[in-house]
């Protein structure tokens, strides 16, 4: 790994002060910002984090935060929100309770007071917890409180000043006297246990800036205020401002637009440009996949002039290098990059999704009735002058294609503009890529029939069922939560099987059923549709049997599940913490029990530190995938799942929840990572990212079982020690401020390291298949 690490002073005035200035940054510069181009106005999804521990227990009587605030005019938001010690989980995909947002929509100072009774409750995992705790459970945790985090959400750049952030009560005005001190920014280095800290992952860490800042003008009161600038660039991209760009183009390009590239996943958006190397390179892909997976490249265009009608065309053929096979062209595919879904987002400072489209100039609403918008051919859209545009690259190699490197062409051309030529090599690796060690579900809340509809889900009809489970088998998945009711539910589970999901199962039943003879017409199905009697079923446990006091009742259920079974189904439960489980598990009894924790929880926080599994067989995280940016998404269906099994086995598997964080039943999709549409589904980067975490996974599993393989051969203990390590190495890694070119880097690494293995096993079976 060699990810650049960027430290350097803020430079503002001779006499401020810093305590901390942290950007990290991508070996590859990151997005530049044009200073004529801003991105849309609803475009809040650059936001940064900082966070402190309290020095002191909140003050009794506490019921506000007082906060005074310096606004730059700029219109971004800041949030104050609270957390407590099993709040901050799994490298900051957190649950919090959090205040109204202050809009710095002013010039000047302004001291604010937030009534603890308006923070609202706000979960990344899962949306309809939202605000769904009262504020009365919020003063009832205020003495567990060690927390304070600041949101800042910026589009696209913001610096504001905080000073006298204290403890207060909602009466109290801007001058009277605090209850508390949670800090007035006077230190000039705070101790250890009272500094800010950025928080978050990469692309967080590398747009944020904080520093104490000591020049009367921006200090409220006495010495010192916090300083945080919000920038969506790395700050050694400042030679790229217009008009430098534009001559840097003339001269280096001698054509008004560029062809970049950066790796999967890097955050590209209408004000990025490239870097002076960037504009220098000749723009080529490389990437390396294995027979039968599904592996993702990009590359983005930045325009000094307006593009119209811009398009990307696959040139073959794609001949191996010894030119005796082909990558068939049908395997490539090419999309333009589309951000947000056209739909208004009640809270701005959520992540837009990006997505996939053949065509982004016709701005559908995405999300309603299905839209008829083109799936097939050469992408096409506008680029506007001084902004960047993204391609996306798919190659689903065949399961039987032969292992070579195979090189073609992709030509980006607009009308008036000389085309560009991009090489492309696809290295197909002989390694065996098998389905990934670890068990991966969905609560994908479609159903066929409105009858017992519940809040989420969405009525579709087949075809559309069908396209979503055959997109979600695509990108790794073989468990699905089925919410049809008992009359609907053969025709769910036979689409199901159509699909082609998985012949064992499991599905998870998510149906109201409670009683023996409902369970044993579910059951039946496994024959009536032809299912092996190995065929797995779950069946979720109705949400009113989870209280907080276990009852008989709960115990009954899961007798009568297992009873109507015969003794073969298991029962899930979402589930928050782990006293809850401790508290469920007697009755529910863990032999049967699949917990799904929140991927937030105490209880996955403590796998990840530790690696030691600490309950049943059967227990999986979850989280929201709408929620997350691409880094994160892939990080939790990946490495950080690995993680949990440190010293020990992994957790069993993750839930993926798809649902925009607004939930609307009465329309056809609400899901804010696919998007079903007239005759397939329109995929996000956020959703290709799971895909690929999971391919991390899989990668993770190959290196394992050849190094089992070579010692179960008895053979090159000093190769399978070396691979022991590169893969322990991997997971002691920061995963979490990873870049995007280090997630690339580890994972060639890990084709290197298994490529050795794989050799080596060849050398002593000569017609090992891999």
């Amino acid at each position: 790994m060699s990810r650049r690490s960027i430290s350097s002073p803020l430079r503002l005035a001779a006499s401020v002060t810093l305590v901390t200035s942290l950007i990290v940054g991508a070996a590859t510069a990151g997005a530049a910002q044009i200073s004529a181009v801003k991105d849309s106005a609803t475009d809040y999804s650059v936001k940064a984090l900082i966070k402190r521990r309290l020095a002191a227990p909140v003050p009794a009587g506490t019921d506000a935060i007082r906060v005074s605030v310096l606004g730059d005019g700029s219109g971004a938001r800041v949030q104050i929100r609270l957390l407590s010690p099993t709040s901050s989980a799994v490298g900051g995909v957190e649950s919090y309770y959090a205040s109204p947002f202050i809009v710095l929509d002013y010039k000047g100072w302004k001291t604010v007071t937030l009534p603890l009774s308006a923070f609202t409750f706000r979960s990344e995992q899962n949306p309809e917890t939202n605000a769904s705790v009262s504020s009365d459970t919020l003063f009832s945790l205020l003495p567990t409180i060690n927390t304070v985090q600041v949101a800042v959400s910026a589009s696209p750049t913001a610096k504001l000043f905080l000073d006298d952030m204290v403890w207060a009560t909602a009466v109290s005005g801007p001058t009277d006297p605090p209850l508390g001190i949670i800090d007035d920014f006077e230190a000039a280095a705070p101790a250890p246990a009272s500094a800010w800290n950025p928080t978050g992952d990469y692309e967080q860490l590398r747009i944020t800036q904080i520093g104490q800042n000591r020049v009367a003008a921006y200090v409220k009161n006495g010495l010192g205020s916090l300083q945080i600038v919000v920038r969506p660039t790395s700050i050694d991209e400042k030679q790229l401002y217009a008009p430098a760009l534009d001559t840097r183009l003339k001269k280096l390009t001698k054509q008004p637009y560029a062809v970049y590239v950066r790796p999967p996943f890097q955050s590209i958006r209408p004000n990025s440009a490239p870097s002076v190397q960037e504009l220098s390179a000749p723009p080529r892909l490389e990437m390396a996949a294995c027979a039968g997976e599904t592996e993702p490249t990009t590359f983005s265009v930045f325009s000094a002039t307006d593009l119209k009608n811009a398009t990307v065309k696959i040139v073959g053929p794609f001949r191996s290098e010894s030119g005796q096979s082909e990558l068939p062209l049908s395997a490539i595919d090419v999309h333009v990059v589309r951000l947000g879904d056209g739909k208004p987002r009640t809270d701005p400072t959520l992540p837009l999704p990006e997505l996939l489209m053949k065509d982004d100039r016709g701005g559908e609403i995405l999300g309603g009735d299905l839209p008829a918008v083109r799936l097939t051919g050469d992408p096409l859209t506008d680029i506007p002058a001084d902004t960047s545009k993204q391609f996306w690259v798919t190659v689903a190699v065949p399961k039987n294609q032969v292992n070579s490197i195979y090189s073609g062409q992709l030509v980006f051309s607009a009308p008036g503009m000389k085309p560009m030529t991009i090489p492309i090599r696809i290295n197909v690796l002989p390694i065996q890529l098998r389905t990934a060690f670890l068990q991966y579900g969905i609560d994908l809340r479609s159903r066929l029939s409105a009858d017992g509809n519940a809040a989420g889900d969405r009525v579709v009809a087949p075809d559309v069922y069908a396209a979503e489970l055959a997109n979600v088998r695509d990108h790794g998945f073989r468990i699905v939560t089925l919410n049809d009711s008992i009359a609907a539910l053969p025709q769910a589970m036979d689409i199901y099987k159509q699909a082609g999901l998985s012949l064992n199962g499991p599905v998870v039943i998510n149906t109201p059923i409670r009683t023996r003879e409902e369970i044993q017409k579910v059951e039946a199905l496994r024959q009536s549709l032809g299912f092996s009697s190995g065929f797995e079923i779950y069946y979720k446990v109705p949400t009113d049997l989870t209280t907080e006091t276990p009852t008989s009742t709960l115990g009954d259920y899961v007798k009568t599940v297992r009873k109507a079974s015969n003794n073969k189904a298991l029962v899930v439960a979402p589930v928050a913490t782990k006293a809850k489980y401790d508290l469920l598990s007697p009755a529910l009894d863990s032999g049967v029990f699949a917990p799904i924790f929140a991927a937030s929880s105490d209880y996955t926080s403590a796998l990840v530190a530790t690696g030691k599994r600490g309950i049943g067989n059967h227990d999986y995280w979850s989280w929201n995938v709408a929620l997350q940016n691409p880094i994160r998404n892939r990080l939790l269906a990946g490495y950080l799942l690995c993680r949990t099994g440190a010293n020990s086995s992994p957790l069993y598997g993750a839930f993926a929840d798809p649902r925009a964080p607004n939930i609307d039943s009465s329309a056809v999709n609400t899901s804010g990572v696919f998007y079903p549409v007239q005759g397939g589904i329109i995929n996000t980067i956020q959703w290709e990212a799971v895909r690929e975490g999971i391919d991390d996974v899989r990668y993770f599993g190959a290196l394992k079982n050849y190094i089992r393989d070579l010692k179960d051969r008895q053979l090159r203990k000093d190769l399978t020690t070396e691979s022991d390590n590169y893969a322990a190495a991997v997971l002691k890694k920061p995963l979490w401020t990873l870049s995007p070119l280090d997630y690339q880097k580890t994972r060639q690494g890990m084709i290197n390291q298994t490529l050795k293995l794989l050799t080596a096993i060849r050398a002593s079976v000569p017609t090992y298949p891999g």
